[in-house]
């Protein structure tokens, strides 16, 4: 029998946030402008991994995860845009459902590579989110980037991740269709999912490409689709990288991401494809050894394919700091501000956990934060 281990591990992450928007109301209506005040739940989480030796360099490995709610709101930061089905008991703040995120099992091999089977984050994903200095914190770069089911974990997924070789490495991953009950009528079409992504490290230099292609249908139980839903295309492709670097012996680092998004076949007809480019800018420098300074900009092009093609970007800029208490625990400011243009309708993060809030064209919002995270 192989030796196995269990480790415990997760983050607490809460802070206090006011965030001040406008609805769309024409100005100089006192209800243009309203201020909210929120205790939010930032990706907090428990979970529970293990890996067991089965001779021959493989290892079984799994890992069940789980969002902890530390405020009463049950959406979270985790998964902006929806993609899984919310699990049981996740709609109440004293309930815990077990599994909502990260949870598989699986094989690994260092000379092989690993194969997982469950709920885990697409390659799309996964490849640029260490770029982002803010994405446990409302000013999460979600907001614009990867937004049509992109930056995201998703559930029936078997995906593989190879091992490193001359600093490169390859990760995929696919979602499997509808596993509805009922028969698929010849019109209910079933959803697929392709997630690929290459990554390459050479000392202080990352750098990362990947596509992802989602195909929503109207087949009962499909990822991303099911009954009412119009079945159209959704194609991603970004481009990312960092450089690290010491200035005055503090270690610190640039990152930035070009992000191209392709909807087609919108609202079933084949004739409207939409389009957006995003550009994400990310610096951070660390004053001590225990300060960290940091900025981000994210950048919305125009939507093409629309009549209103104009006019229609978004920009979110966030400036911010974290001051490390100790090795596990970090206490954070920062300030954010998303615009969008005059036809623009960017769903914006800055709420009390709100991922999906509807807002009219040339909304606006800004958001001050602090916050305490700690990591065990």
């Amino acid at each position: 029998h192989g030796s196995s281990n269990i480790t415990i591990y997760g983050q607490v992450n809460a802070s206090i946030d006011s965030i001040t928007s406008d609805n769309g109301a024409a100005p100089g209506n006192p209800l243009r402008e309203t201020t909210a005040n929120h205790l939010s739940s930032n990706e907090s989480r428990i979970g529970f991994k293990g890996a067991e030796d089965m001779g021959g360099g493989i290892a079984a490995i799994w890992q069940i995860e789980s969002q902890v709610n530390l405020d009463n709101d049950s959406a979270g930061l985790n998964n902006p845009n929806g993609a899984n089905v919310t699990p049981s008991g996740v709609g109440s703040s004293s309930a815990l459902a077990v599994g909502t995120r990260n949870t598989f099992v699986g094989l690994s091999s260092a000379k092989m590579g690993t194969v997982l089977a469950g709920r885990h984050d697409t390659p799309y994903k996964m490849c640029t989110r260490m770029l982002d200095p803010f994405r446990f914190t409302l000013a999460d770069n979600r907001s614009i980037m990867g937004h049509l089911l992109h930056d995201d974990f998703l559930g029936n997924v078997v995906g593989y991740v190879s091992p490193t070789v001359n600093g490169m490495s390859v990760a995929g991953g696919t979602v499997f269709g509808s596993e509805g009950v009922a028969p698929v009528a010849p019109a209910q079409s079933k959803s697929t999912t392709l997630s690929l992504a290459g990554m390459y490290t050479m000392g202080d230099i990352y750098g990362t490409v990947a596509y992802q292609s989602v195909k929503r249908g109207a087949a009962p139980g499909t990822f991303g689709g099911g009954a009412g839903v119009t079945p159209d295309e959704l194609n991603a492709l970004k481009i990312g990288g960092s450089y690290s670097m010491d200035i005055n012996g503090m270690p610190s680092k640039v990152s930035a991401v070009y992000e191209m998004l392709d909807h087609k076949n919108v609202g079933g007809n084949a004739a409207i494809a939409l389009k957006d480019t995003n550009y994400y800018f990310s610096g951070e420098l660390s004053v001590s050894s225990a300060l960290k300074a940091k900025a981000a900009l994210t950048i919305a092009g125009d939507t093409t394919g629309v009549a209103l093609a104009g006019n229609s970007g978004a920009t979110q800029f966030t400036v911010g700091a974290d001051y490390g208490l100790s090795a596990r625990t970090t206490v954070y400011a920062l300030f954010t501000s998303l615009s969008n243009d005059t036809f623009a309708v960017r769903r914006a993060r800055l709420g009390p956990q709100s991922t999906a809030r509807s807002v009219a064209g040339g909304f606006d919002a800004t958001a001050l934060s602090a916050g305490i995270r700690h990591v065990f």
